[in-house]
């Protein structure tokens, strides 16, 4: 093997194992489409650290099996075994209608009841006709102050 060989080999290997091209780590809750990646804010592990009454920038990348003309997201947040609903601020709408991968990402008001516990945040895109595509969960740890006392 050539130097130059090596090198790109390194390269690669390196642009694999580096933390912007990782997906955190997140629970399938039943996706018909296949969830490839999941992002949310600058958080580069679980649980990821989220602020009551903060916008939390979420982006999904997922492979469509099959073309939906309309997506609609759906946001909650479980702590101590209760539902809390989450508002999904600014949404970017790409739909799926040529099927393959498709990038979803949104801004999610992390709701101010949340208790300061370990919970987890529940992601879901419905198509036009109402079929669960996308459903995943992120492990979070919720603060009311930052940086926590």
């Amino acid at each position: 093997m050539q130097k130059s060989e090596i090198l790109m080999a390194l390269v690669a290997a390196l642009a694999v194992a580096s933390p912007a091209f990782a997906s955190l780590s997140f629970t399938d809750c039943s996706s018909t489409y296949e969830v490839k990646r999941v992002e949310m804010g600058t958080c580069k592990q679980v649980p990821c650290p989220v602020l009551v009454e903060q916008e939390v920038n979420v982006t999904t990348t997922f492979y469509a099996k099959f073309p939906s003309s309309e997506l609609i997201p759906t946001a909650l947040y479980y702590a101590i075994n209760t539902k809390f609903p989450a508002t999904v601020g600014s949404y970017d709408p790409r739909d799926a209608a040529n099927g393959g991968d498709t990038t979803q990402r949104a801004n999610i008001t992390v709701n101010p009841e949340l208790p300061p516990v370990l919970g987890y945040l529940q992601w879901m895109l419905h198509n036009e006709k109402g079929e669960r595509v996308v459903c995943f969960r992120v492990d979070i740890l919720i603060y009311w102050y930052w940086p926590p006392r």
